[in-house]
């Protein structure tokens, strides 16, 4: 995608915002759910599907949105998934009875799902010689978000005694990135690009890469997103916190993620995303471990929380480069099938924590974490000798700073 280098930039930054208001939005429904749960009068494991229909949501829009970005561009597809997002956002705090809390949560992540994969995909196209390292970036600004989400939910109920206020700055935040990107100019597809969308449909939905790639990362946003959405709940009840501290574990685990992103926009420039994959799930393993030993140890337990999000950083931004490289033609089709997956893994897997958490019991709910990376670990095994011969090398020269890297 030919654009000028200051275009390329403005393009990054409306990118990250938008990821920035994504990651507010979705870290704040863990700490939320003790509030939703009693205004909607339902207990914590039901309350826990709004997960399942936010990520049901995410679905259906990541297998629309790949087909309509590649035909019509990532614009429109972005002005009207962050209109979708910004309404539905501004209505839940309004919200009295669980089926339309279950609806309104179904539309943010139908909002949600299309701002994820067009961001990514635009960004993969425009920085198409340093995806990996300006992928990072767009997904710190998720994480930045994230982090702060959880404190502010807390302060804020603390001041006021209704933390869902912090979804109505969402939602003015979003507005204002609406007015932004309305004026900003970005060429549509080729149109040799979008005649050969049928065909290539095909060739995807045979490749054995593609797959590995969908389902390592539908076990990674489930797990994240599970690990994340219910870590208040658990701090509460195996180290006796109370909510206001127990919801800093939440900005914890988003803080050490963004950390790990910020690290990993440098790493890009010199590894490749299979290796970067590696030692991600390797970290996230020994984080993983620590939670299950350190059931009821704050130390350790806070060790865990802290491995865990930090490896987990890479995960989902480097396999999103392994996609854009090697179907460059195919990019928002192939994501709409990773996405679409990894949506699946996210409308089951936090639902399926939710369970063993509240029923079972805690320490039942980490193994699934551990469970989830060791599942990971297997099919990055799988897919590396795939991408050997399919995905060319995206390293700079050695000698290429931050700045010059993203604006070559």
């Amino acid at each position: 995608m030919a654009l000028k280098t200051h275009s390329r930039w403005i393009v990054l930054v409306l990118c990250c915002l938008f990821f920035f208001s994504l990651g507010v939005t979705v870290a704040s429904f863990g700490p939320l759910l003790p509030e939703l749960s009693a205004l909607n009068q339902v207990d914590l494991s039901r309350m826990g599907q709004i997960f399942t229909f936010y990520f049901m949501g995410s679905l259906i829009s990541q297998l629309l949105s790949g087909p309509l970005s590649d035909r019509f561009g990532e614009k429109p597809l972005l002005l009207a998934a962050t209109l979708l997002l910004m309404g539905s956002v501004a209505a839940l705090p309004f919200s009295h009875t669980f089926p339309l809390s279950l609806l309104l949560f179904s539309l943010t992540g139908l909002g949600g799902g299309a701002i994820v994969l067009a961001t990514n995909v635009l960004i993969a196209r425009v920085y198409a010689d340093r995806s990996i390292s300006a992928l990072n970036l767009l997904n710190l600004f998720f994480g930045v978000g994230a982090f702060f989400s959880p404190a502010l939910v807390g302060l804020i109920a603390g001041q006021t005694g209704n933390g869902r206020q912090i979804l109505w700055l969402v939602s003015g935040l979003l507005a204002v990135q609406v007015v932004l990107f309305l004026w900003l100019r970005i060429p549509a597809p080729g149109r040799a690009a979008t005649q050969n969308l049928a065909s290539g449909l095909g060739v995807l939905l045979r490749s054995r890469l593609v797959w590995l790639l969908a389902f390592l990362l539908m076990l990674y946003v489930g797990v994240e997103n599970g690990f994340g959405g219910w870590i208040t709940v658990y701090m509460q009840r195996t180290a006796n916190l109370p909510y206001e501290q127990a919801a800093l574990s939440a900005s914890a685990f988003w803080l050490a993620l963004t950390a790990g992103r910020l690290v990993t926009v440098g790493l890009g420039m010199r590894l490749s995303a299979v290796r970067i994959l590696a030692l991600s799930l390797g970290g996230a393993l020994a984080g993983s471990l620590l939670m299950v030993v350190g059931r009821g140890n704050l130390t350790l337990s806070a060790a865990g929380i802290l491995l865990t999000g930090f490896s987990f950083a890479s995960i989902f931004p480097s396999t999103v480069s392994l996609s854009s490289a090697s179907f460059p033609e195919q990019a928002g089709r192939a994501m709409s099938i990773i996405n679409g997956m990894a949506s699946i893994g996210a409308m089951l897997l936090p639902w399926l924590q939710g369970v063993l958490l509240n029923t079972i019991s805690p320490a039942a709910s980490t193994l699934l974490t551990l469970g989830g990376v060791m599942g990971m670990a297997l099919l990055l095994a799988a897919v590396r000798p795939l991408t050997r011969s399919t995905v060319p090398s995206s390293l700079p020269k050695p000698a290429a700073g931050f700045s010059d890297a993203l604006n070559r």
